[in-house]
């Protein structure tokens, strides 16, 4: 028997921008989440590297954007076929928050700062009922019956 969307549960391994996008798209269907993080606080990388001028992505055109990557052209492409760096862009202004684009051609919050950028994204989440579970690290996981369960260690 299939699960209506409202019974699910996803856990989120990991508060980095990959792990904040997947629990907002999953969350925004109305599936509950739970982000595990290492860290006592969420984003906490992002915050670290954002600190002092954040460069989010890059204003070259679309057909060129492959190039800022290792890897197969054919595969990035289709990655930025569904989600390109304009829908990003678009993203971040949904989460309140400007952007320009500096002389190097790469696009940055106009505050410069990752803190506003986390501030804004960890609210968006709560108000969707995300949780977050601090200094839980990942240690093992196992699939028993199709239902998936997660160990950590916690400090």
């Amino acid at each position: 028997m299939k699960k209506k969307e409202s019974e699910l549960r996803v856990a989120v391994i990991g508060s980095g921008p990959a792990g904040l996008m997947a629990a907002d798209v999953i969350s925004s269907h109305g599936i509950s989440v739970i982000i595990f993080d290492q860290n006592k606080a969420p984003a906490k990388k992002l915050l670290i590297a954002g600190s002092s001028g954040l460069n989010v992505t890059n204003s070259d055109k679309l057909e060129n954007f492959h190039s800022h990557y290792k890897g197969s052209e054919k595969f990035f492409q289709n990655i930025f076929k569904v989600f390109s760096p304009a829908d990003w862009i678009s993203y971040l202004h949904t989460l309140k928050l400007e952007t320009f684009v500096g002389t190097s051609r790469r696009v940055f919050i106009k505050d410069m700062k990752a803190s506003k950028l986390v501030r804004n994204w960890l609210e968006k989440l709560k108000n969707q009922i995300v949780q977050f579970k601090k200094s839980h690290r990942l240690v093992d996981f196992e699939n028993i019956n199709e239902k998936i369960t997660c160990k950590f260690e916690m400090e």
